[in-house]
């Protein structure tokens, strides 16, 4: 066969770029057309085998239902200010966060999406809780987080680990990253997924 009667995926370069950017196009022509020998094609195939389960992200529960009862996360949230006393999250489902010689941010906050989680690798067994919260009718909002969504989250792996709820943005000016002691218990019973 000439160099020009070769159709495209028979080419070992062409072929070559499918494993690196669509890998399993590639394994794909790789065998199919016999590009490289039998042991190179299982080594190669073995590899990228390898490399898909070690990137497997941890186990992760994702909430189908949007309406999971937020009710203990609330009463968590309201329970007095955050640990550094600026951000009070309120019943009415309004909020106020103090920036430091600026003005009083405020506006009102909603309990979004759900998922939890748990390390399969690294600190094998903390699991992880989070929240999405969105934020509207901000005044201020120079101050605050600058697509009004912002994550909160709560981790453990015994009874006696930090019990802090931590919710993070991203203002214009700087991170936000603040935290509140809550009681965890409450919040594993109700939103944790056991998956034993």
């Amino acid at each position: 066969m000439t160099e020009q009667n070769i159709s495209w995926n028979e080419k070992p370069t062409n072929v070559i770029l499918l494993l690196i950017f669509f890998f399993p196009i590639g394994i794909y022509f790789m065998w199919k057309n016999e590009i490289f020998s039998k042991k190179t094609r299982v080594v190669v195939s073995l590899v990228f085998g390898l490399i898909l389960v070690m990137s497997k992200s941890p186990t992760e529960h994702v909430s189908v239902d949007n309406s999971v009862d937020n009710k203990i996360l609330i009463e968590e949230l309201t329970n007095g200010k955050f640990d550094d006393g600026v951000l009070k999250f309120n019943d009415d489902n309004t909020f106020s966060f103090i920036v430091d010689d600026g003005p009083s941010v405020t506006g009102v906050y909603k309990i979004g999406s759900f998922r939890s989680s748990e390390n399969d690798g690294g600190y094998v067994g903390m699991r992880h809780l989070y929240w999405k919260v969105t934020f509207k009718n901000v005044t201020d909002s120079y101050y605050w987080d600058e697509d009004n969504t912002m994550s909160l989250r709560y981790d453990w792996n015994h009874s006696e680990s930090d019990k802090k709820l931590i919710l993070k943005g991203e203002s214009k000016l700087y991170p936000i990253e603040i935290e509140k002691s809550v009681n965890g218990d409450k919040l594993v019973k109700n939103y944790w997924v056991n998956k034993d």
